[in-house]
């Protein structure tokens, strides 16, 4: 295909006739209308859209695999600083961080208190 899937996708949305432009880039990418279908499936939930496509260009319904969840009592992982920690202990970093942020931006707010002071002083309290 010369063009990827993510650009497939978005000429068939922006289409105003769907059916035909399965057609047009079907023949743009060089491969069949069926295999258009099968890249707009990959892309999309819409089930309707799915079974006009399904139906008009006869091709198979794709295979949706559903994610695989994990046990309710494991818990889950996240990759940060190339190590694995926990999603508790991720987001206690973040609300740490997010707090020194605050903390930092509460001086600054401060210091910019002090100098409009400063100028309200030197102009003489003149409005």
């Amino acid at each position: 295909m010369v063009m990827d899937k993510g650009e497939i996708l978005r000429d068939y949305k922006a289409a105003r006739h769907k059916l035909e432009q399965v057609k047009i880039l079907a023949e743009l990418n060089d491969c069949t209308p069926a295999e258009i279908v099968g890249v707009i499936a990959e892309q999309t939930a819409n089930k309707s859209t799915l079974s006009r496509l399904i139906g008009e260009y006869g091709c198979e319904p794709p295979i949706v695999k559903k994610p695989k969840h994990k046990p309710a009592n494991e818990p889950a992982m996240a990759v940060l600083e190339d190590r694995e920690i926990t999603v508790t202990e991720a987001v206690d970093r973040l609300r740490r961080e997010l707090d020194e942020l605050d903390r930092r931006q509460y001086e600054l707010d401060m210091e910019k208190a002090d100098f409009y002071r400063m100028l309200w002083e030197m102009l003489g309290g003149v409005s």
